[in-house]
């Protein structure tokens, strides 16, 4: 339970987020007391930047990788002022894979996670996102486009040069975005 406390400490408050997204909801509901899944907000000036992740195991092991996560995506967007989607990935990846000691000779432990990372010009409402396995949905003009993650885990883990995509999307002011994780299907019950 202390566990879970302390998860639910990190993660943004839902009224910080609502402040920025007047109609938006979080829905966060752990398999177990504590989650491998993370959600991320962070507001600079006009640029929103959030996340949604889905860290590799469930329970303490996959709690113990948001945490870890959830660090890395602060530090990088907070400490280190990255703004560009593409250069946040690098930086988190950089990081897990050094923490877990993850290198090219298959040594450490190979635990990733599934990521969809945004940031929001509210000025211009121009979207960048990129992604790791997971997607990004967005509801335009009654239509659903699904956004494809166009990245690997295993791209620039090593190197310093930023092999990441993000992709741009010009949003309208009635488009819905959807983020979420495998974790809404993996609900018990179906």
């Amino acid at each position: 339970k202390y566990a879970q406390h302390i998860q639910e400490t990190f993660l943004p408050d839902d009224f910080f987020v609502r402040e920025s997204f007047p109609d938006s909801f979080i829905l966060f509901k752990p398999k177990d007391i504590v989650s491998g899944d993370f959600y991320f907000f962070s507001k600079k000036d006009d640029l929103l930047i959030f996340a949604v992740a889905d860290c590799t195991g469930h329970g303490i092991p996959g709690a113990l990788l948001s945490t870890l996560g959830y660090g890395i995506l602060d530090q990088a967007v907070n400490e280190i002022k990255l703004t560009e989607p593409s250069h946040i990935l690098h930086h988190l990846y950089y990081k897990i894979h050094r923490f877990l000691r993850n290198d090219s000779e298959g040594n450490g432990i190979p635990d990733d996670m599934d990521i969809i990372l945004c940031t929001l010009d509210t000025r211009t409402n121009k979207l960048k996102y990129a992604g790791v396995k997971n997607s990004l949905y967005c509801i335009s003009d009654g239509l659903l486009h699904k956004y494809e993650a166009q990245n690997s885990p295993d791209i620039s883990a090593q190197d310093c040069d930023c092999s990441f995509l993000s992709t741009n999307i010009q949003l309208k002011i009635s488009d819905t975005l959807y983020l979420c994780s495998d974790g809404y299907s993996d609900q018990f019950g179906g």
